[in-house]
């Protein structure tokens, strides 16, 4: 059996990574501990520099590893397998609302709706390469080029289509 005093230590270190005791509960001579994460505020430039510092490692790792050769082999099927650029950049609101050109591989076929119509579920735009991109997300590791430039990051919310300015902002 562990004792209070042994468990303390852990909770102590729990506390000091960020992890906040909530409450502990006996049901049924069962204790049970909730916890929850302590926010840390990216007001603090030291936060600021670590996350930043985080973005542009593992984005330099990505692109230099996976990028790098993966870009090739699907860039290469895009060209054969459909008309158009291998590319598609597309104008989203990232941090306090700044605009910016978020880039993917290009998954449908070239249209003027590109901008303002979201895809839907079975879209007959979507080409038979770009149905494979998307439902294993290549499509959007060209945005680790985003989150180098400092546009997006590595962890926080995903960048919205400029028509959801609005909703998202209220």
């Amino acid at each position: 059996m562990v004792h209070y005093s042994q468990r303390l230590p852990l909770l102590k270190r729990l506390f000091e990574i960020g992890i906040k005791i909530i409450t502990i509960n006996t049901f049924n001579n069962f204790r049970s501990i909730f916890l929850t994460l302590q926010k840390t505020s990216l007001q603090q430039p030291f936060n600021r520099f670590i996350k930043r510092s985080f973005d542009i490692f593992f984005s330099l790792l990505v692109l230099l590893f996976l990028f790098s050769w993966i870009v090739l082999i699907i860039a290469s099927i895009i060209k054969i397998t459909s008309p158009g650029p291998v590319f598609f950049s597309q104008k989203r609101t990232g941090k306090d609302g700044k605009e910016f050109w978020c880039i993917k591989f290009r998954s449908m076929r070239p249209n003027e709706e590109a901008d303002t119509k979201q895809a839907v579920k079975d879209d007959p735009r979507v080409t038979l390469i770009g149905n494979f991109l998307r439902r294993t997300n290549l499509d959007e590791l060209p945005q680790f080029i985003n989150v180098l430039k400092g546009d997006m990051s590595v962890v926080g919310p995903r960048p919205h289509m400029l028509k959801h300015t609005e909703y998202y902002s209220e």
